[in-house]
């Protein structure tokens, strides 16, 4: 599909914002392609025609935040840059933060994520084994501050979060 066509970067556009909104009462799980669809005002073979199915139109959304992304400040302050970016360039951060406990979400967050920064410090699609840890120590700290009773706002506490980042060489 042309996406220089301004139909086409509208009826994606809409189908983004639709699942952003959705997601503010739903988890990922519960949403349908007709949920999406029926908030787009859209018939749902529109939907198929641009995504295979709600997790690719996810991972679109994903990608688009993440192609951006500054990733050399990254692995100093990951999560300054994180709560940085977002605030940016995300209008449904909150949504998006929301989700951080739901697997289905998470786990296409974390693909979306990795793709972004192989394409970004990798040659021929091998990642070095250093950023590779990079992302490890990133997610370690991701899945403490999950645990009932720890959990650290990313959008306040991102300097402690730092701190315990730059802690673990």
């Amino acid at each position: 599909m042309k996406t220089d066509d301004l139909r086409v970067r509208r009826t994606e556009k809409t189908l983004k914002d639709s699942l952003l909104n959705l997601l503010q009462s739903k988890s990922l799980r519960q949403i349908t392609v007709n949920d999406i669809a029926d908030a787009a005002m859209v018939h749902r073979t529109t939907f198929y025609a641009h995504y295979t199915d709600k997790y690719a139109l996810l991972e679109s959304i994903f990608d688009s935040y993440f192609h951006n992304f500054n990733f050399t400040e990254f692995e100093v302050t990951p999560f300054k840059v994180i709560i940085a970016e977002a605030m940016q360039s995300i209008s449904h951060f909150d949504e998006i933060y929301n989700h951080r406990q739901d697997d289905e979400f998470q786990a296409l967050l974390v693909q979306s994520f990795i793709k972004q920064y192989r394409q970004a410090f990798s040659e021929n699609d091998i990642l070095p084994l250093e950023k590779w840890f990079v992302i490890s120590k990133l997610f370690a700290i991701t899945q403490w501050n999950n645990q009932p009773g720890i959990q650290h706002d990313l959008r306040t506490d991102y300097a402690l979060l730092d701190k315990l980042y730059q802690q673990y060489k």
